[in-house]
């Protein structure tokens, strides 16, 4: 999965079953042309999802739901409401609208903030580094940014990740090769996503264990690499 700021997503259960565009920028999603709502609503939801029930009643009245069916694309934004006017439920739109390959929008999210927060953390440390030499900067900059594009990082095998005693991996990269801008600070396995064991084993931290406990140190790895 490439880093986008769009995603095709799916949300389907009993009798609906939609597709839409999720717009990670600012949180909506656009429900495509096509999309089926389930036929029955639950008694429960204009009693509890009044602000959904009267969404769904001005796209009937508008036609952009005919028969159940989008005629047309439609951005709502909110995810929970696009959810909930499918389904007829309080559906959590974060965790029931998922990309081909079973990511959430939530995960997304996770993905997205995670990249921004070390950006932010980079940016940092290139403030405080004014004073070393600009062009052994730049070059130690230069040098990570061909061995390992920002594009293709999300494709990255776990092995090519960390590997014990290797010195072509991110994480050596990461450690050893940013010496110069970051001073040994990211050198330390508690700073990294997952790390190599053994053979084909991995590990992560127990924060990430924790947060995660129904997933495998490898789909750990795939949510925030």
């Amino acid at each position: 999965m490439s880093l986008e700021k769009e995603y095709k997503v799916y949300s389907s259960g009993k009798n609906y079953d939609g597709e839409g565009i999720c717009h990670i920028s600012d949180g909506s999603i656009t429900v495509l042309k096509g999309s089926k709502i389930v036929k029955d609503e639950v008694p429960s939801f204009r009693r509890y999802y009044d602000a959904s029930a009267r969404t769904k009643d001005k796209l009937v009245e508008e036609e952009i739901i005919v028969n159940r069916k989008f005629t047309k694309d439609y951005t709502f934004e909110s995810v929970f409401q696009a959810a909930s006017i499918l389904s007829s439920n309080g559906k959590a739109g974060n965790k029931s609208w998922k990309t081909e390959d079973g990511k959430t929008i939530e995960e997304l999210l996770a993905i997205h903030n995670h990249i921004e927060e070390f950006k932010n953390y980079a940016t940092g440390f290139d403030h405080e580094n004014k004073g070393k030499d600009p062009e052994k900067y730049q070059q130690t900059i230069n040098d990570f940014k061909e061995r390992f594009p920002l594009e293709e990082l999300p494709n990255l095998p776990i092995e090519q990740y960390d590997q014990l005693g290797s010195k072509d991996t991110l994480a050596y990269a990461i450690e050893h090769g940013t010496d110069y801008i970051f001073s040994g600070f990211l050198g330390t396995n508690r700073n990294k996503i997952v790390f190599h064991v053994e053979n084909d084993e991995y590990d992560t931290i127990g924060y990430l264990k924790k947060s995660y406990s129904n997933k495998s140190v490898k789909e750990i790895y795939q949510l925030f690499i």
